[in-house]
């Protein structure tokens, strides 16, 4: 491309241009309507420049509706890309040509965040070049372009109002609100020209005005029509002619195409009855009918395809995901770890290229709602928002962390800007920095928030929630605080206000807690939730067994109503029939079972007697300085100012003990405590132990788990696992893994600490 001052003009006039990264790009047109000068084959009549202005936005473009991008994974030859929660592009591998965006030529076999790039919908990649749609409609690119390297995303400035791209080596294609189509580059534009010598030329597709996808040379009508150009040299154009193409042409007998999808020279379709078609080259098994013709002229069904739901292809590779959530691949490029149904003798599995040329299963992946393919691997986004490669991995675009030889399916080990953690009974979620929540293990009551009762060994994304900034969890159900100051509940139901529990109807995704507001934290028990409001008080709700929930004796509360006497709160804790809270001037307040305990001797025995339940809040008159609190089912612990921990058995003593604490309650070794949940604590050095009974000496002790964790800054525990955030914003979790709560596909049970994989 050339440099602008050098720039030359086409056309009737002076020609428009387009800026992305200091190059210049020339606007041309092509004919439009039914004109016969824009018949198959034929170049278009000379016609004025088009305009930035109709470029960027297109006749309709107030009232277009937008359609979804491309996809939240994408492949380059030896890089990957994936769109994470927060709308940032994450990518990995080679970036000798800057591939990865993040303005270096250093290679990552873990994802690393594109620089200053966000509000991404989707990413499209081929060979060394990436370029991804934003959210208002405009195209940022990075990597290999026209002989240079770009390494940090470059807008193409006054091309907007895109809702769809397409990305090869050596051409861009985009696809308007308008429903128009231009292509960038300097052959095979589609717009009645073989060649642009010169710069590249932005040119208008001809003919094309109700586009909804493009695939490399070939559109996607809005009617479910596919139209093709190019060289055609093996039937791409799918005319039943190898006649070259300048123009878009139909391709006959499909009219209820739902995607399509582009290798080197051949194409794949979807219709709408969920079988995939395929033309052009075949000699490499690209029609995936087990056969080796050169060429397919025109659509053949690819058989034992059924049911496929979205489509992608490269080289000479084609990927379809199925509705039940397998993947199936054919061709040229099927990777060697998919070895089982290859025609020939079980290749090598070092061997990333395989040629199949009958569709193959790829093994274990079970939940792909989207697909990537390259020219030796390929990426998979499953409906939970996890993603998952497999083929090469010589440059690290597996993103396993390590680069070396061809794998199997491996999970991405990238979840690294975690700010908390809460664990379940047997499930676990994590609050991102950029307001997303995630959630893995046990899912049959519908903890995980992804609309299903599935339980699930990766991390899943739950539905509908990206502004969240607290997070609680309790035995099979979470809750999320949002921006807004409103609270969203998965898993098994709390009664709401005025509501009855309802055991048999979980709810699957989040739900808005009804008349909930300004709230931020939260603290949940079983079948009740309490709330830090923004004010400082606390308010809350559900079961109300044995004054839970520090109001006057009522079955539920039909409506939300601070605790009377109870401001200036900075944190709360919940067990499992009572609740503490802790205030900014460091008092600590409890309420609930057993609040009270009087000492009435009976049958010659010194053993305490329950006599009440507290409905509304009492002090712990010998506590002054409560930093956090935690509960537990027969123990409470405070965190003191300054670090240490005093503990108490609530059985014995009840929640509110009327003996004062003394130096004789405090945990025995522990003076450096920053984080309390439950019985585990947090160290200043980032150590994670728990406070257990001592059976000598002191009554509480301090005993450290998870060896080797030494960063944590947060960390909760469930029946039987645990997991901490650490410094990095990584997750580790450890214990007992029976339904995949500790998110590493371990499924036993590990006693050193996990890192959560399975993310972008």
């Amino acid at each position: 491309m050339r440099r602008a001052g050098s720039m030359a003009s086409r056309g009737g006039g002076g020609g428009a241009a387009l800026r992305s990264a200091g190059c210049v790009y020339i606007l041309v047109a092509a004919c439009g309507g039914a004109s016969s000068a824009c018949s198959a084959g034929h170049a278009p009549a000379p016609s004025p420049a088009v305009s930035v202005a109709q470029v960027a936005m297109g006749p309709d473009a107030a009232t277009a509706e937008l359609r979804p991008a491309d996809g939240r994974v994408a492949v380059g030859a030896r890089h990957s890309c994936a769109v994470d929660a927060a709308g940032r592009v994450r990518c990995w591998g080679a970036n000798d040509h800057g591939q990865l965006g993040d303005g270096t030529r250093r290679a990552s076999a873990t994802p690393v965040t594109v620089a200053s790039l966000d509000g991404v919908k989707g990413v499209a990649a081929a060979a060394n070049r990436t370029c991804a749609l934003t959210a208002d409609g405009k195209v940022a690119c990075w990597g290999e372009e026209d002989g240079r390297d770009v390494l940090r995303p470059a807008v193409i400035e006054g091309l907007a109002g895109v809702s769809a791209i397409s990305v090869e080596a050596s051409r861009l294609c985009v696809v308007l609100r308008s429903g128009t189509a231009f292509c960038l580059g300097t052959r095979w534009l589609g717009d009645g020209a073989q060649e642009h010598r010169g710069p590249a030329v932005l040119a208008e597709v001809a003919g094309m005005h109700d586009v909804a996808a493009i695939a490399g040379g070939c559109v996607l009508s809005r009617d479910g029509s596919a139209r093709c150009w190019g060289s055609n040299r093996n039937g791409e154009a799918g005319d039943g002619t190898r006649e070259p193409r300048t123009v878009p042409v139909r391709v006959p007998g499909l009219d209820d195409l739902t995607a399509i999808a582009a290798g080197s020279e051949h194409v794949c379709a979807l219709r709408g009855s969920g079988v995939v078609v395929c033309w052009g080259r075949a000699d490499k098994g690209q029609a995936g009918d087990g056969t080796t013709a050169a060429h397919h002229l025109a659509p053949s069904k690819v058989p034992g395809v059924e049911g496929a739901r979205a489509i992608a292809a490269a080289g000479s590779t084609t990927c379809a995901a199925l509705a039940s959530g397998e993947v199936t691949c054919w061709g040229g490029g099927v990777l060697g770890t998919l070895a089982a149904g290859t025609d020939g003798p079980a290749p090598d599995p070092s061997e990333a290229r395989v040629r199949a040329l009958s569709p193959v299963r790829v093994p274990e992946l079970r939940d792909a709602a989207s697909i990537a393919v390259g020219e030796a691997h390929a990426c998979a986004l499953t409906g939970g928002g996890a993603v998952w490669c497999w083929g090469e991995n010589l440059d690290g675009q597996l993103g396993t962390g390590v680069a070396g030889s061809a794998g199997g399916l491996v999970a991405v080990t990238e979840f690294k800007d975690a700010t908390r953690v809460a664990a379940g009974d047997a499930h676990t979620c994590a609050l991102t920095s950029g307001g997303a929540v995630w959630c893995w293990g046990d899912g049959r009551r519908g903890q995980l928030g992804d609309g299903t009762l599935q339980s699930r060994g990766a991390p899943a994304l739950v539905a509908g929630v990206d502004d969240a900034i607290a997070l609680a969890a309790d035995a099979e159900h979470t809750c999320a605080v949002r921006r807004a100051g409103t609270v969203a509940c998965w898993g098994a139901r709390i009664p709401q206000l005025g509501e009855a529990p309802d055991p048999a109807a979980p709810w699957r995704a989040p739900t808005e807690v009804p008349h909930v507001r300004d709230v931020k934290r939260l603290a949940l028990g079983r079948e009740r939730a309490c709330a830090l409001l923004t004010s400082g008080r606390v308010a809350c709700w559900g079961e109300d067994a044995l004054g839970a929930l520090g109001l006057p004796p009522i079955a539920r509360r039909g409506r939300l109503t601070p605790i009377a006497g109870l401001t200036g709160v900075e944190s709360v804790a919940m067990g499992a029939f009572g609740a503490c809270a802790t205030t900014s001037a460091g008092a600590l307040w409890c309420w609930g079972a057993g609040a009270i305990t009087a000492w009435a001797p009976r049958s010659g025995d010194d053993k305490p007697v329950q006599e009440a339940n507290i409905v509304k809040p009492a002090a712990v008159s010998s506590v002054r300085d409560a930093a956090g609190v935690g509960l537990d089912s027969l123990l409470a612990c405070v965190a003191r100012k300054g670090g240490r921990v005093a503990c108490w058995d609530t059985e014995t003593r009840a929640l509110v003990p009327q003996v004062a604490l003394t130096r004789g309650d405090e945990v025995s070794g522990l003076e450096d405590a920053v984080d309390i949940s439950r019985d585990m604590v947090v160290r200043r050095s980032g150590e994670v132990g728990t406070i257990q009974a001592s059976t000598q000496g002191a009554r509480w002790v301090y005993e450290r788990v998870a060896p080797g964790l030494d960063d944590a800054v947060t960390a909760a525990r469930g029946v039987a696992h645990a997991c901490a955030v650490r410094r990095s914003g990584e997750v580790v979790c450890w214990g007992d893994d029976g339904a995949g709560q500790l998110g590493a596909g371990a499924h036993g049970r590990s006693h050193r600490p996990l890192r959560v994989t399975g993310l972008p």
